[in-house]
């Protein structure tokens, strides 16, 4: 069946309009939200998950695509090693936000999740860091809570990668030791609020 060029810009059009309300209303807004994550992978077999938070500033099209830029921390315990290691760092979120025919306030979405974190350890005095990155896929569902304010529930999951670690002695500025982390996955929960600006 063919489609009149007429057409499918009406059908565009209304597809569009339609999705611009999915999330806020205005094409920039701020997120706060709890995490919880955690690393897996032989190289993270005594690395536990761990709660946290993020922050992130979002450019929403009306096309239904937006755009988060954000930082995130979470802590974690490592088995014989520390309670008190953290993964810290900035991330990108790009999503698209699907509509649901007849419903108004619940939208889902999919996105995926780059992140460049420092992996933080602190035994017995000493700091062990590590730089690395993630590559996520996953999604969730926003919830409209009113004209401005989106609760938003999502999960992601991928790949891990992080280099070698440095071991000092943060009193010194004496470097101890190096040695390799490794790769493995990741999971990263999440819940919050987003609220439009302007």
């Amino acid at each position: 069946m063919r489609i009149r060029p007429g057409s499918a810009v009406l059908i565009a059009s209304l597809v569009f309009a339609i999705r611009s309300d999915a999330q806020t209303a205005q094409p920039f807004s701020v997120q706060v939200s709890a995490l919880y994550a955690g690393l897996s992978g032989t190289a993270y077999e005594a690395f536990h998950a761990g709660p946290g938070f993020e922050g992130q500033l979002r450019y929403t099209h009306p096309s239904g695509f937006s755009f988060g830029v954000g930082y995130q921390y979470t802590s974690h315990a490592v088995d014989g090693i520390t309670k008190d290691a953290s993964l810290v760092g900035g991330f990108i979120e790009p999503r698209y936000t699907f509509e649901i025919r007849g419903q108004e306030s619940l939208f889902p979405y999919a996105s995926l999740r780059l992140s460049l974190l420092e992996q933080r350890i602190y035994p017995q005095g000493l700091r062990s860091t590590a730089s690395g990155f993630t590559a996520n896929a996953g999604g969730g569902v926003l919830f409209r809570l009113a004209a401005r304010a989106n609760l938003d529930v999502g999960a992601t999951f991928g790949l891990t990668r992080f280099n070698n670690f440095v071991l000092v002695n943060p009193s010194t500025g004496q470097k101890l030791a190096g040695g390799n982390t490794g790769s493995g996955s990741n999971f990263v929960l999440r819940t919050g609020v987003s609220v439009g600006l302007f």
